[in-house]
């Protein structure tokens, strides 16, 4: 099946990368920094994705997302090294179907590619929000919060939780939590617990008995979201080992 997908953001260098790893995976790449530009290539031709920047040349990536929607249902995912919440809502309310940070995960790109093309659609679980115990997480972002209260986590570490979170009650190996959250085949394991454990300490996750993310010896972690991993016996696990 020939598939196009439009890639419209002000960053040259994201436009080309993007442009040469989605043509190796078959797909016919429109491209441009300009959101008329962009408007105009959606009009002239159907499209089947649309990755959108928050930034282009001329105008905000939500209003050309509130524009193409006047007249197409296309799955448009933000693309945005803004870690701020308010821009993931305003992207979404402008009718964005999904939001990723900069830099681009390339392999977890590709699984929502996937995903949005797939004929029935996304799953809407993919996309909800889950709560775990007392925090809200968004499945797309790992944007979290407490109540009303933001989770402060890092770029690093909300990738890590959507990793977790896309496979919940499977355990995630340490080679497909590298490939999903940083794209990378050098580093080893002691790269993954290095973040784990500030993202479980922000969570409250941290506290003795508390089992929503566990350590699998030897093979990876596992992210547990029902309300017994709050009661689980608390296996001593090892200590996270050093860097260098």
């Amino acid at each position: 099946m020939h598939l196009a997908v439009l890639v419209a953001d002000y960053d040259d260098e994201a436009r080309n990368t993007l442009g040469r790893f989605l043509g190796g995976m078959g797909i016919e790449v429109l491209s441009t920094g300009s959101g008329r530009e962009a408007l105009e290539m959606a009009r002239g031709r159907e499209l089947d994705l649309v990755l959108l920047g928050l930034r282009l040349s001329d105008m905000d990536g939500t209003a050309v997302c509130s524009t193409l929607r006047q007249w197409s249902k296309v799955p448009v995912i933000f693309i945005s090294a803004s870690d701020q919440v308010n821009d993931r809502r305003r992207a979404l309310d402008a009718g964005g179907t999904d939001f990723l940070g900069k830099p681009l995960p390339l392999r977890e790109l590709a699984a929502r590619i996937r995903l949005h093309l797939s004929p029935s659609g996304p799953p809407s679980h993919l996309l909800a929000a889950v709560e775990i115990g007392s925090i809200t997480i968004d499945r797309s972002s790992g944007v979290a919060h407490r109540a009303d209260e933001l989770i402060h986590l890092t770029p690093i570490e909300r990738r890590l939780l959507c990793a977790l979170l896309a496979r919940a009650g499977d355990v995630v190996s340490y080679r497909e939590l590298l490939d999903a959250v940083w794209d990378d085949r050098e580093s080893d394991k002691r790269l993954v617990h290095v973040h784990i454990s500030p993202l479980t300490k922000a969570l409250g996750w941290d506290r003795p008995g508390c089992r929503h993310i566990r350590s699998v010896r030897g093979i990876g972690y596992c992210l547990e979201a029902g309300t017994a991993a709050d009661s689980a016996p608390a296996a001593a696990d090892p200590p996270p080992p050093r860097l260098g």
